[in-house]
């Protein structure tokens, strides 16, 4: 009888830390919305920052993700990167011991920049080149 009350006991308290860990990530998402609701600056640099990255996947660098081998790979692969990310981040969660708020944010944040260099890195390739040489030589 011992034995199952113990048990219970294990069942009830992890259940709690549960509950709380769930209760805190919602605070947090909660606060970052109304945070991000709040504030007009957020909007001009998350604009900035979207306009600075894609002049980066349009310029030079792109041009080299795209012609080279890794980002055509990382796109041809990105949902099962994407599932592994999100996999890890669940992982990290799961296996803290009695994570708080700052330990939900620093898992929510890793995985944000780890999704961000997936879809950064992963370029659809490069179309083939249309230049076909007919019999007598000339491009056709």
């Amino acid at each position: 009888m011992a034995a199952a009350a113990a048990g219970y006991d294990i069942l009830v308290r992890f259940v709690y830390a549960a509950l709380r860990t769930l209760a805190m990530l919602g605070l947090v998402v909660a606060l970052g919305g109304y945070l991000a609701g709040r504030s007009a600056g957020a909007v001009q640099i998350r604009s900035a920052l979207g306009r600075m990255f894609t002049g980066l996947r349009r310029g030079r660098v792109g041009r080299a993700l795209r012609s080279g081998p890794v980002g055509p790979w990382v796109y041809a692969y990105r949902g099962l990167l994407r599932g592994t990310a999100v996999g890890l981040a669940v992982l990290v969660f799961v296996l803290l011991d009695r994570p708080s708020g700052v330990d939900v944010l620093f898992v929510a944040l890793g995985l944000v920049l780890a999704l961000a260099v997936i879809e950064f890195v992963g370029q659809e390739p490069e179309p083939p080149s249309r230049n076909v040489a007919t019999a007598a030589g000339a491009p056709g």
